[in-house]
């Protein structure tokens, strides 16, 4: 049951990869951003913890407010 699961993900990972269209370029670039904003929020996570939590709940509380969730 659980190989069969797992043959199942596999073949349809593969499948989406095949399927999918784009350059090295993009990649690299989208890839790129996701480590430097990635980076940049531990940085401020260290430097001020608290600054930082309290604008991502204000944030966060901003998001789920406009949108309904």
């Amino acid at each position: 049951m659980f190989v069969a699961k797992v043959k199942k993900a596999v073949r349809l990972g593969l499948k989406i990869a095949w399927d999918e269209r784009g350059s090295l370029d993009q990649l690299a670039w989208t890839a790129g951003a996701a480590v430097v904003v990635v980076a940049i929020i531990l940085i401020l996570k260290s430097v001020a913890p608290d600054t930082v939590s309290n604008l991502w709940s204000a944030a966060t509380n901003w998001i789920k407010t406009s949108f309904g969730f």
